[in-house]
Protein backbone atom coordinates (compact mmCIF):
# COMPACT_ATOMS: atom_id res chain seq x y z
CA UNK A 1 0.00 0.00 0.00
CA UNK A 2 0.69 3.39 -0.30
CA UNK A 3 1.90 5.63 2.47
CA UNK A 4 0.81 8.57 1.63
CA UNK A 5 -1.57 9.39 5.05
CA UNK A 6 -2.92 12.13 3.74
CA UNK A 7 -4.93 10.34 0.96
CA UNK A 8 -8.30 8.57 1.58
CA UNK A 9 -7.84 4.98 3.09
CA UNK A 10 -9.71 3.82 -0.40
CA UNK A 11 -7.33 5.61 -2.16
CA UNK A 12 -4.07 4.59 -0.22
CA UNK A 13 -5.49 0.48 -0.54
CA UNK A 14 -5.21 1.00 -4.04
CA UNK A 15 -1.11 0.87 -5.29
CA UNK A 16 0.93 0.65 -8.19
CA UNK A 17 3.28 -2.06 -6.22
CA UNK A 18 0.31 -4.62 -6.04
CA UNK A 19 0.05 -4.83 -9.96
CA UNK A 20 3.72 -4.67 -10.27
CA UNK A 21 3.92 -7.91 -7.64
CA UNK A 22 0.93 -9.48 -9.46
CA UNK A 23 3.03 -8.89 -12.74
CA UNK A 24 5.62 -10.66 -11.89
CA UNK A 25 4.14 -13.45 -9.23
CA UNK A 26 1.91 -14.84 -11.84
CA UNK A 27 4.58 -14.53 -15.05
CA UNK A 28 7.13 -16.60 -12.97
CA UNK A 29 4.92 -20.14 -13.14
CA UNK A 30 4.57 -20.61 -9.55
CA UNK A 31 1.85 -21.46 -7.49
CA UNK A 32 0.65 -18.27 -6.28
CA UNK A 33 -2.72 -17.29 -4.55
CA UNK A 34 -3.18 -13.37 -3.09
CA UNK A 35 -3.69 -14.39 0.63
CA UNK A 36 -4.32 -10.45 2.56
CA UNK A 37 -7.05 -8.44 1.88
CA UNK A 38 -6.99 -7.28 -1.85
CA UNK A 39 -7.51 -3.50 -2.47
CA UNK A 40 -10.44 -4.52 -5.11
CA UNK A 41 -12.76 -6.04 -1.69
CA UNK A 42 -13.47 -2.29 -1.48
CA UNK A 43 -13.61 -2.67 2.85
CA UNK A 44 -15.11 0.73 4.33
CA UNK A 45 -12.80 1.82 6.83
CA UNK A 46 -14.61 1.30 10.19
CA UNK A 47 -15.22 -1.88 9.22
CA UNK A 48 -11.73 -3.10 8.68
CA UNK A 49 -10.41 -1.79 11.60
CA UNK A 50 -13.13 -4.02 13.42
CA UNK A 51 -10.75 -7.01 12.49
CA UNK A 52 -8.24 -7.98 14.22
CA UNK A 53 -5.04 -6.65 13.90
CA UNK A 54 -2.96 -10.18 12.62
CA UNK A 55 -6.33 -10.68 10.19
CA UNK A 56 -5.78 -7.35 8.96
CA UNK A 57 -1.56 -7.57 8.44
CA UNK A 58 -1.95 -10.75 6.37
CA UNK A 59 0.74 -10.60 3.88
CA UNK A 60 -0.38 -10.09 0.21
CA UNK A 61 0.38 -13.34 -1.69
CA UNK A 62 1.42 -17.00 -0.34
CA UNK A 63 3.74 -18.91 -3.03
CA UNK A 64 4.84 -21.99 -3.16
CA UNK A 65 8.18 -22.75 -5.27
CA UNK A 66 10.83 -25.82 -5.67
CA UNK A 67 9.05 -27.24 -2.01
CA UNK A 68 9.31 -24.00 0.03
CA UNK A 69 6.02 -21.71 1.25
CA UNK A 70 6.46 -18.14 1.03
CA UNK A 71 4.39 -15.38 2.26
CA UNK A 72 5.29 -12.40 0.24
CA UNK A 73 4.01 -8.44 1.74
CA UNK A 74 4.22 -5.58 -1.04
CA UNK A 75 5.37 -2.72 -0.04
CA UNK A 76 5.96 0.74 -2.65
CA UNK A 77 8.34 3.64 -1.76
CA UNK A 78 9.84 6.41 -3.85
CA UNK A 79 13.11 7.33 -2.14
CA UNK A 80 12.27 5.84 1.24
CA UNK A 81 10.36 3.07 2.55
CA UNK A 82 8.43 3.79 5.22
CA UNK A 83 7.52 0.35 7.54
CA UNK A 84 5.47 1.27 10.70
CA UNK A 85 7.08 -0.66 13.61
CA UNK A 86 3.49 -2.80 14.23
CA UNK A 87 3.15 -3.95 10.91
CA UNK A 88 7.09 -5.18 11.16
CA UNK A 89 5.88 -7.09 14.36
CA UNK A 90 2.88 -8.85 12.66
CA UNK A 91 5.04 -10.13 9.71
CA UNK A 92 7.34 -11.49 11.77
CA UNK A 93 4.54 -13.27 14.12
CA UNK A 94 3.18 -14.27 10.28
CA UNK A 95 7.10 -15.90 9.54
CA UNK A 96 7.76 -17.25 13.18
CA UNK A 97 4.31 -19.19 13.74
CA UNK A 98 4.57 -21.15 10.48
CA UNK A 99 8.08 -21.05 10.32
CA UNK A 100 7.52 -23.67 13.69
CA UNK A 101 5.83 -26.12 11.90
CA UNK A 102 8.09 -26.27 8.55
CA UNK A 103 11.81 -25.00 7.86
CA UNK A 104 10.56 -24.03 4.66
CA UNK A 105 8.91 -21.18 5.56
CA UNK A 106 9.72 -17.76 4.27
CA UNK A 107 8.87 -14.14 4.33
CA UNK A 108 9.74 -11.90 1.20
CA UNK A 109 8.94 -8.03 0.81
CA UNK A 110 8.10 -7.20 -2.65
CA UNK A 111 9.26 -3.51 -2.83
CA UNK A 112 8.61 -1.56 -5.86
CA UNK A 113 9.74 2.15 -5.96
CA UNK A 114 7.91 4.77 -8.67
CA UNK A 115 11.38 6.59 -8.54
CA UNK A 116 13.58 3.83 -9.79
CA UNK A 117 10.74 1.93 -11.97
CA UNK A 118 12.34 -1.23 -10.00
CA UNK A 119 11.17 -4.21 -7.88
CA UNK A 120 13.22 -5.95 -5.63
CA UNK A 121 12.48 -8.95 -3.27
CA UNK A 122 13.99 -9.00 0.09
CA UNK A 123 13.90 -11.47 3.09
CA UNK A 124 12.28 -10.24 6.34
CA UNK A 125 15.57 -11.63 7.70
CA UNK A 126 17.52 -9.51 5.18
CA UNK A 127 15.44 -6.79 6.14
CA UNK A 128 15.76 -6.60 9.95
CA UNK A 129 19.47 -7.51 9.28
CA UNK A 130 19.59 -3.74 7.31
CA UNK A 131 17.54 -2.38 10.09
CA UNK A 132 19.49 -3.88 13.11
CA UNK A 133 23.17 -2.55 11.26
CA UNK A 134 21.39 1.08 10.47
CA UNK A 135 21.00 3.91 12.27
CA UNK A 136 17.63 4.71 10.32
CA UNK A 137 15.36 7.46 11.39
CA UNK A 138 11.68 6.99 12.78
CA UNK A 139 9.28 9.38 12.71
CA UNK A 140 5.13 8.77 13.02
CA UNK A 141 2.35 9.86 10.88
CA UNK A 142 0.54 12.86 12.15
CA UNK A 143 -3.26 11.45 11.39
CA UNK A 144 -2.54 8.13 13.87
CA UNK A 145 1.04 8.83 15.76
CA UNK A 146 2.21 4.87 14.35
CA UNK A 147 6.16 4.97 14.36
CA UNK A 148 7.83 3.68 11.10
CA UNK A 149 11.13 3.28 10.39
CA UNK A 150 12.75 5.18 6.99
CA UNK A 151 14.84 2.64 5.15
CA UNK A 152 16.68 4.51 2.11
CA UNK A 153 15.42 2.91 -1.11
CA UNK A 154 18.97 2.76 -1.94
CA UNK A 155 19.78 0.74 1.06
CA UNK A 156 17.53 -1.88 -0.55
CA UNK A 157 18.89 -2.06 -4.36
CA UNK A 158 22.13 -2.44 -2.60
CA UNK A 159 21.46 -5.40 -0.61
CA UNK A 160 18.78 -7.07 -3.59
CA UNK A 161 19.21 -6.86 -6.97
CA UNK A 162 16.52 -5.73 -9.25
CA UNK A 163 14.22 -7.95 -10.75
CA UNK A 164 14.40 -8.89 -14.03
CA UNK A 165 11.19 -10.58 -15.64
CA UNK A 166 10.24 -9.26 -18.73
CA UNK A 167 11.31 -12.29 -20.89
CA UNK A 168 9.87 -14.92 -18.91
Amino acid sequence: MSSNYKQSYKQRSTSLASEKAKEYYYKTKKFVRPFGFEETENIEFHTFMKIPNKIRKMPDFIIVDNGNFIFSEVKGCHDILRLKIDDLENYLWWWKTFKEDSSNVYLVFFIYSTTSKLCHEMTIQTLIDLINTNQYERDSYPDNNKIFIKIPYEDISDRCPALEWKNM
